[in-house]
């Protein structure tokens, strides 16, 4: 397991792209045959709108169905067209996925784009502070497999890694110690902690 305090610090400190008239962002960066992409957190109220909206199938004519949330699918197919271009790219053998708060939701829906694009690729990704994204009542093993590398690191109390009701995280399960709320800080302090953890362990 990488860095997860130095990932965070990372996707922070980033300048990311708008999608216009979305506020959905996003940031590339190639390094080799390493394409870095990373999502933006909430940006406005509206962005928390789109939470209540209900689920929808991502694509048409699906052979073996999953529901995403709807909302977090518009915001996912406002910022595809932008970097399905560097997923495509046959240089690139590697791909890292960051997001934090409704990035990692779009973090969540890029892992399962890149997955069902480019099989052939190393792909990890980390959700931070996400919110749920899968929906539906029929969640078939195959379906869940699609999201294998994928990582979801949020803080026990925070709320928004329980929202929305009905809806469930995919992937690996990380939860940080600490009485925080759903601001970056709080998570920094947490991740703080957690590495501090590992390294007392001899833990990777």
């Amino acid at each position: 397991m990488p860095n997860l305090l130095s990932m965070f610090a990372r996707t922070l400190s980033l300048t990311y792209k708008r999608v216009m008239p979305h506020t959905s962002a996003y940031h590339l960066e190639k390094n080799g045959d390493t394409l870095l992409i990373d999502f933006k957190w909430t940006c406005g109220r509206r962005m928390w709108f789109l939470n209540f909206m209900f689920w929808k199938k991502p694509y048409r004519g699906m052979n073996r169905k999953w529901y995403a949330h709807a909302g977090f699918l518009r915001s996912w197919k406002a910022v595809e067209p932008h970097i399905a271009v560097a997923i495509g790219n046959r240089d690139i053998k590697n791909i890292k996925v960051v997001g934090y708060s409704h990035g990692g939701t779009l973090a969540m829906m890029c892992h399962e784009f890149v997955r069902f694009h480019r099989p052939d690729i190393k792909l990890n990704s980390y959700a931070f502070g996400s919110p749920k994204v899968l929906g539906g009542l029929r969640r078939p093993r195959d379906v869940i497999e699609r999201w294998n590398g994928f990582t979801v690191i949020n803080i026990r109390r925070d709320f928004v890694g329980k929202l929305p009701p009905f809806y469930r995280h995919v992937g690996k399960q990380i939860r940080l110690p600490g009485k925080g709320t759903h601001r970056y800080w709080n998570y920094i302090n947490a991740l703080k902690q957690h590495e501090s953890q590992k390294g007392c362990s001899g833990n990777d």
